[in-house]
């Protein structure tokens, strides 16, 4: 396989932006790494033969792409390898010199020039400035644009994006249509609203011809002399306190790969050869220390170049580099030790996402927000973490945390739901304006729940993440720093207009002075701040009502008949919430999931003491899969509870089924114990706690008029009330309705006939009054 050899040129102005010769090259050589593996999809092998940055002001200062093209050739007589590439920030675009640029007796026309942006995503994810570069070299390779009348073996265009948007089919046909999946690397489809799908690469016509182009072309010979292809993609997941796996793009033809791995101030490699696999996992790491790896092929006795080397850091825990952390439970004390406490002015304690009275705070949206005035002693600057929850009631300005006062050369604002020209928005802000230091993600669906975020910055990677619920949602190739720290940090915003305050929820706020990484971020979703006790819960019950034996599993027809509430039920039918539960809303899509993580039911979950009388000392309203797992509102995560570690008693408890608590105090803390009710071991309190189905254990059903006992004839019996809710007479009318006499949850209340309410109650007495 030939390979291109390109030498990139970097204008003075990213060169200032990005505060040096380092950084600059750091970044080219990121944003190279992202176009080489989308040309790496689709065959296409490129390597770096030179990098030249700018470091005074250049010759290249036209306003327009055109003339920076012009300034380029001009300029640049000679250079290293097959394609010259101009890349700055001017000129609002790209250009190539034409479609003839491999092994070109003319040096002109092997050039070109884009305009790129302050920052770019790793692929798949769009970015203007990967597009762009792999644009305009995939001109100097040969292709044409997706709308020139010269592909489908008969002149017509590939797709019509750009003529969709005015720009005219470039020769004499028409009538392409916009491709709903989206366009490839060289179409137009961009300025539209399917936009450029970079999985889809350059498309099988365009691939086709460059590959063909690169393989006939005398000048080229394979990367490093061989014929073997560099590998590209080489990335790090997984990231541990001490492990990490790396994992990189397979290349055509090779037998095997050295992987070459250390830390990043050692002097020397660890090499670990003959992997047979695309892949590594890296063990016996040290927390918190930069790693950085390289991997290079072998196909026989070739070996190709170390492709780009990538960096990682491993997680440190989540107590480490922490500034500051607001539980913001009944005020804004910093509760990590470094005494950086805040100062309400105006926001009021609310329940929190558990439902827990006064542990979070109400902002009003017009002037509220809580100052901490020691910005300066952070110590910030270059790496930077913060995490809260959040529940935003308007897509406004929402500034959930900003430094004041802010100006146009300095500047810090995170504003998850963000009121951009009307269209809601998560707007990350930090540095100089214009500086590379923003990162937006526009569109983005406007939720009016409790929501996770978590924004980093770093200047070491430079990169800017954000992540939503445990997940990264948006990364960028870029970073800025705060230079003037003589501010005064504010929740909720500040400022002098409304469109700047945070109108909503917001609690569990933590900085860190480091860069988190994935794992500890989902960590951090997980089990919660660092400076507050949290106990994790996995319980596993089966209820009697909605059990099928044949299936092993419960029915799930409440929800998908449209009968669950979003609001847990428990608070309308009497029960008394301790320490949150109390008006608790089900997470956005969490009744759309089918399968055995279908929602069955509300539940209750009770934290009691561990010794009698076993006093709750607080519940959550949670729900239960098909398969028996107990989860909270959003659907997968572990019940919680905010109290410290030790020995309790749970319980759990059900509208219409006896509750059952455990025989023994469990012990409890961050780690999530898991807890099956479901198993004929687990010791329960009682006798005949539980009803038996061969050799699971269920909750018994039937009690529908929740008084601790289960009666079929008699004063205060659990048949009447079937009876009363169906009307009465006929026994055979029914009704659909989510109630607690329809004992088998399956949407339909029924006194006689096939499926009825009634036999359940008799069988499960079996002749007797039961007691729980």
């Amino acid at each position: 396989m030939n390979c291109v050899q390109l030498c990139w040129e970097v204008n003075y102005d990213i060169f200032l932006d990005k505060g040096g010769v380092v950084p600059a090259t750091n970044y080219i050589l990121g944003l190279f790494n992202e176009t080489a593996l989308l040309y790496a999809n689709d065959g296409i092998d490129v390597s770096l033969s030179g990098i030249v940055v700018w470091d005074t002001p250049s010759p290249y200062t036209g306003g327009s792409t055109s003339q920076l093209l012009d300034e380029f050739q001009a300029y640049r007589n000679s250079f290293p390898g097959d394609l010259g590439h101009l890349l700055g920030y001017g000129g609002g675009g790209g250009v190539a010199a034409g479609f003839a640029g491999l092994c070109a007796s003319d040096l002109d026309e092997s050039m070109c020039y884009s305009g790129i942006d302050p920052y770019f995503n790793n692929v798949p994810t769009y970015s203007w400035s990967v597009s762009v570069v792999a644009h305009e070299q995939g001109h100097l390779l040969g292709s044409r644009h997706t709308h020139a009348c010269v592909w489908n073996g008969n002149g017509t265009a590939i797709d019509g994006c750009g003529p969709s948007v005015g720009y005219p089919y470039e020769g004499a046909c028409g009538g392409a249509t916009v491709p709903p999946a989206g366009g490839t690397i060289m179409s137009y489809c961009h300025l539209t609203g399917v936009g450029i799908n970079f999985l889809l690469g350059f498309g099988p016509q365009p691939a086709a011809l460059i590959t063909s182009n690169i393989d006939t072309a005398p000048c080229l010979q394979p990367c490093g002399g061989t014929s073997c292809g560099v590998p590209y993609g080489l990335a790090a997941s997984n990231v541990t306190t001490t492990t990490a796996h790396v994992e990189w793009l397979a290349v055509n033809g090779a037998t095997s790969y050295t992987l070459d791995w250390k830390e990043q101030i050692a002097p020397t490699w660890n090499t670990v050869p003959g992997l047979t696999n695309s892949n590594y996992d890296l063990l016996g790491l040290t927390p918190y220390t930069a790693y950085q790896c390289r991997v290079r092929a072998w196909c026989g006795a070739d070996s190709s170049t170390y492709g780009i080397t990538t960096t990682f850091i491993t997680a440190a825990g989540l107590h480490v580099g922490v500034v500051a952390c607001y539980p913001f439970n009944g005020n804004a004390t910093d509760y990590s030790g470094n005494a950086h406490h805040g100062t309400v002015f105006g926001p009021v304690p609310v329940a929190d996402r558990f439902g827990v009275p006064g542990n979070a705070y109400q902002f009003n949206g017009v002037n509220d927000r809580i100052d901490v005035t020691d910005f300066s002693t952070w110590g910030v600057a270059s790496e930077f973490t913060i995490g809260f929850w959040m529940k935003a009631q308007v897509s406004t300005g929402n500034f959930v945390a900003a430094i004041w006062p802010d100006n146009a050369n300095d500047r810090l604002s995170i504003a998850p739901h963000y009121n951009h020209n009307g269209v809601n928005s998560v707007f990350w802000d930090r540095g100089p304006i214009g500086g590379g230091g923003r990162s937006m993600i526009l569109p983005h669906p406007f939720v009016s729940e409790w929501e996770h975020f978590v924004f980093t910055a770093s200047m070491t990677t430079g990169s800017m993440k954000i992540y939503r619920n445990g997940a990264l949602i948006h990364q960028e190739g870029h970073a800025a720093a705060v230079n003037n720290v003589q501010k005064t940090w504010s929740f909720g915003g500040n400022g002098t207009q409304p469109f700047f305050y945070f109108n909503g929820l917001l609690d569990d706020a933590v900085i860190w002075s480091r860069e988190l990484v994935p794992a500890e971020v989902e960590e951090l979703y997980t089990v919660g701040p660092p400076c507050a006790s949290r106990l994790l819960l996995a319980p596993r019950v089966l209820l009697d009502g909605p059990y099928d034996p044949m299936q092993g599993s419960m029915s799930d027809d409440l929800r998908s008949t449209g009968l669950l509430p979003d609001t847990e039920p428990y608070t309308g039918l009497g029960y008394v919430h301790t320490q949150g539960g109390s008006g608790v809303t089900v997470g956005t899509g969490v009744f759309t999931t089918s399968g055995m993580d279908a929602i069955v039911d509300w539940l209750v979950v009770e934290l009691r003491e561990p010794n009698a009388p076993y006093t709750v000392l607080a519940s959550r309203s949670a729900l239960v899969h098909r398969d028996g797992d107990v989860v909270g509102p959003d659907g997968f995560s572990p019940v919680a509870f905010d109290h410290p570690p030790g020995n309790y008693r749970v319980a759990l408890r059900h509208r219409n089924h006896f509750g059952v608590m455990t025989g023994t105090a469990l012990a409890l803390s961050s780690n999530v114990t898991a807890l099956d009710l479901s198993l004929p071991g687990t010791a329960t309190y009682g006798v005949d706690a539980r009803k038996t189905i061969a050799t699971v254990r269920l909750l018994w059903s039937g009690n529908t008029v929740n008084d601790g006992l289960l009666r079929y004839a008699g004063a205060g019996n659990d048949r009447d009330p079937i009876v009363v809710a169906i009307g009465g007479s006929p026994p055979t009318n029914t009704v659909v309705a989510y109630d607690r006499t329809d004992v088998n949850m399956d949407g339909v209340i029924k006194y006689a006939g096939q499926s009825n309410d009634r036999d359940r109650i008799l069988q499960n007495i079996g002749g007797q009054t039961r007691t729980r």
